[in-house]
């Protein structure tokens, strides 16, 4: 168990990237779930509710489809956000496109533009899905004449 200010101090170092809309929501739905499954006081400090995260983040009880207010948000907004991103990148492909054919290049920007935080791992397995080629053989392709693979 954890005292509920820490762990909405522990929530926005971890969710850094969410706005001030989604942190509060979150929030909200902390403090509802408390409410709803009757987390206890420090009996030390009347003011700290203690958040049971075990029973927050239950298994067996996530498993029956019987998550809390709390998860079901991070659940949803976490899906909204992959949809945004997306769209985003469907969006910038679209245009990258409209000369022509998208080769290794205009992928990589395309994907760099989206999300410029992107890790190297990450950017290389998304272009070889897209171009069902390993990385490095795109780039030895490109290499060899000029331009590689092209989609």
């Amino acid at each position: 168990k954890a005292p509920l200010p820490d762990l909405k101090l522990a929530l926005k170092e971890f969710f850094y990237f969410k706005t001030d809309g989604e942190m509060n929501e979150l929030m909200g739905t902390l403090e509802e779930e408390a409410v709803m499954k009757k987390w206890k006081y420090d009996k030390n400090d009347k003011d700290k509710l203690l958040v049971s995260y075990n029973e927050m983040l239950d298994p067996e009880a996530n498993k029956a489809g019987d998550q809390g207010p709390f998860l079901t948000t991070v659940r949803r907004q976490h899906l909204e956000m992959r949809m945004q991103y997306f769209s985003d990148l469907d969006s910038i492909v679209s245009l990258a496109i409209s000369d022509g054919p998208l080769d290794v290049e205009m992928a990589v920007a395309s994907l760099k533009a989206v999300d410029p935080a992107i890790q190297l791992n990450q950017l290389k397995e998304y272009v070889s899905r897209g171009f069902g080629m390993y990385y490095e053989d795109l780039m030895a392709a490109r290499a060899e004449d000029g331009v590689g693979k092209t989609i």
